[in-house]
């Protein structure tokens, strides 16, 4: 509404004079009575006290009309969770976690920000008599916090049949030791939720998978550090190496019984694989790592196959006994598979899994054996050297580092902490330098 001020001109002199002699004439004076005239009011120009009355009046009016369509603001219920959120709320501050991603098992929950909001359209989140345009904020000591978040699963999980991986994941919020399922974490998806938490509180989004829990700060979308996940965590987990070992192969001589005096020579090739070395903290054979430990996988082959060089006779590789033999911070540890053999060719696939401190940077992985070589169809021949047949075979080392900058200088692939010969010395008290 708008108030108009109507503003008169001041008279000049000429019509002054008119006006003065007019009132003469009305009031019938005589030429020696003198006239008096009333001192005339000045005409407003626009100021004055009738102007800012007029002023005040107006901004009166305006703050009036500002009140009017000023949005309610209502207040959120205590405690309040709202999916699906709109982008529509009033957001103060966005956060972007440094360290947003859960990784478990069944697969990845990342936090892509953590936005602080002030309030939220009433109308999303349920309010009773709330109307379009109306804003609800938090409930007293309380605060709002959005979340964002997306969960990929673990490509192990997908698919059918007995190889697929049977794991899943649940997300649940944790308040003042309260928790409350929110939702099973077993396909893609994505997630908005509006959470209404206690200032400064301890609010948290749990994530459980396997028996064990993981944990997001609510306030700032940040995963809290967890000793037993620790293995998911590094900057290196995986080394796909494909590394197959330099061997020389075996010779067995042999020769015909009761015939010419001419010697055969058989020959044994070997095949010895590691294929990928990972560090972890969860493993299907092995379940959770122990705290402040971590799972080396260590996924390797081999195949042992003999060709006696002559048509008829066969091969046989039996008593087969590899062992792979893996050094981490001056500690061997051993795997080994055996089989009976029975065949030309012999060959299998093998995962070694091994407990390691957390702190692993290097391993050295070397592969050794033993066999016995027969000839399987060969009813008048005979190997004339009984040791050559007895097969003994072993592999160079193989260095795998896993880089973690938490870690650098580590010697061994110990933890990047102070040895003895690394203590700086000091003087003894009373021994220092005069300053």
């Amino acid at each position: 509404m708008t108030t108009h001020t109507n503003r008169f001109r001041p008279l000049d002199r000429g019509l002054l004079a008119i006006a003065a002699l007019g009132a003469l004439v009305l009031t019938g004076c005589s030429s020696g009575e003198v006239a008096e005239f009333e001192e005339p009011t000045p005409a407003s120009d626009g100021g004055g006290d009738d102007a800012a009355a007029s002023s005040d009046d107006s901004e009166a009016t305006g703050d009036d009309a500002s009140e009017e369509t000023a949005a309610p603001v209502l207040e959120a219920e205590s405690g309040l969770v709202q999916e699906g959120i709109s982008r529509e709320a009033a957001v103060l501050d966005t956060l972007r976690p440094e360290r947003g991603s859960v990784i478990t098992p069944a697969g990845t929950l990342t936090v892509e920000e953590a936005e602080v909001v002030e309030s939220v359209p009433a109308t999303e989140v349920g309010l009773t008599g709330a109307q379009e345009g109306d804003l609800a904020q938090p409930a007293e000591g309380e605060e709002f916090r959005i979340l964002t978040m997306n969960f990929t699963p673990d490509q192990a999980t997908q698919g059918y049949g007995d190889e697929v991986l049977d794991v899943d994941a649940a997300l649940a919020l944790n308040v003042s030791g309260v928790q409350s399922h929110l939702h099973d974490l077993t396909e893609q998806q994505d997630l908005r939720i509006l959470f209404s938490v206690p200032q400064g509180g301890d609010g948290t989004l749990t994530v459980s998978s396997e028996g064990h829990d993981q944990s997001i700060d609510l306030l700032t979308g940040e995963r809290v550090e967890d000793e037993i996940a620790a293995g998911y965590y590094r900057e290196v987990t995986n080394q796909d190496l494909n590394h197959t070992f330099e061997m020389d192969d075996s010779r067995v001589p042999f020769k015909q019984e009761n015939g010419p005096e001419e010697e055969y020579e058989a020959t044994v090739e070997y095949d010895l694989r590691v294929n990928s070395v990972s560090l972890t903290a969860w493993t299907p054979q092995e379940g959770w790592a122990a705290a402040g430990e971590s799972w080396l996988v260590v996924n390797w082959a081999y195949e042992i196959s003999g060709d006696s060089g002559v048509g008829g006779i066969g091969t046989d590789i039996n008593d087969i006994d590899v062992t792979l033999t893996t050094t981490v911070r001056e500690q061997t540890l051993e795997d080994s598979v055996k089989d009976e053999g029975g065949r030309r060719n012999n060959s299998a696939e093998a995962v070694t899994v091994l407990a390691v401190p957390i702190g692993t940077v290097d391993a050295q992985l070397s592969l050794t054996g033993t066999a016995e070589y027969e000839l399987s169809s060969a009813t008048n021949h005979t190997i004339t050297d009984e040791n050559a047949a007895h097969l003994e075979f072993a592999t160079d080392s193989l260095e795998v580092s896993f880089p973690d900058s938490r870690h650098d200088g580590a010697v061994g692939g110990q933890d990047d902490q102070p040895q003895e010969d690394d203590v700086e010395e000091t003087d003894a008290p009373g021994e220092q330098d005069d300053a």
